[in-house]
């Protein structure tokens, strides 16, 4: 049980750990330059992009150990669950966008700030990544990690929801706070609470309804390449 317990800790937290330790070999990199750090910071999809290789790898290679598949999260789609999705699809894009906003205005007096800390000038090919690998892994990975392969494993030795769906949202909001790490307490609560009602309603969701998450997968793939077709556009 000990083990089990480590083990989530360390899959819940390793997000974190993966990213700070990218972005502080990135600084090295940098060092000589003009406001390295901050610099560091915009390469934060490509840190994630790197990150999400790992897990990917990590799941399918854990879960065929356990006779499971990682490839079984995504075989829920057909009509019904179409439907269904479309007909909360409004509402979840505006728990997604509307706390950002809010939270922007209400500590920066500026709703762009967001795209201020995550758009900064990095190499042409790098960009091109973003746009194109980082969305799809970020998709792959992301609600996948926390809640088809952690929220599962936590509910083996929890019968507590405030844990079990929990801990996958808290962990899923306040990484947001390490893309990029900044260190800025202003800036750490922004991140870290500008996504926590969508993870909580994405949490939710996949535990009540688990058909979902294909279709989450889909949505947020196309939500995180939006914001790197914003850099094009400006």
């Amino acid at each position: 049980m000990q083990n089990s317990k480590s083990k989530i800790a360390l899959y819940l937290s390793i997000r974190i750990i993966l990213m700070v330790i990218l972005q502080g070999i990135t600084y090295l990199i940098l060092f000589q330059k003009e406001q390295a750090f901050e610099l560091s910071g915009y390469y934060w999809a490509i840190h994630i992009t790197i990150v999400n290789i790992l897990l990917i790898t990590m799941m399918i290679i854990i879960l065929k150990k356990s006779n499971e598949s990682y490839f079984n999260f995504f075989k829920q789609m057909n009509k019904k669950n179409t439907i269904y999705f479309l007909k909360i699809l409004i509402p979840i894009i505006v728990v997604a966008m509307l706390p950002n906003i809010l939270l922007s205005l209400w500590l920066y007096q500026d709703p762009q700030i967001g795209t201020k800390f995550l758009l900064g000038s990095i190499p042409l090919f790098f960009m091109i990544i973003n746009m194109t690998v980082f969305p799809i892994l970020q998709g792959l990975v992301e609600l996948p990690f926390y809640f088809s392969f952690i929220m599962p494993r936590l509910q083996k030795i929890s019968t507590r929801k405030w844990i079990y769906v929990g801990l996958p949202v808290f962990f899923l909001s306040i990484q947001h706070a390490f893309m990029p790490l900044r260190f800025d307490f202003i800036y750490v609560i922004y991140r870290s609470l500008m996504f926590f009602p969508f993870a909580l309603l994405i949490g939710i969701l996949i535990h009540k309804k688990p058909m979902m998450l294909p279709y989450l997968v889909i949505l947020h793939i196309l939500m995180n390449a939006s914001l790197f077709m914003m850099y094009f556009m400006n």
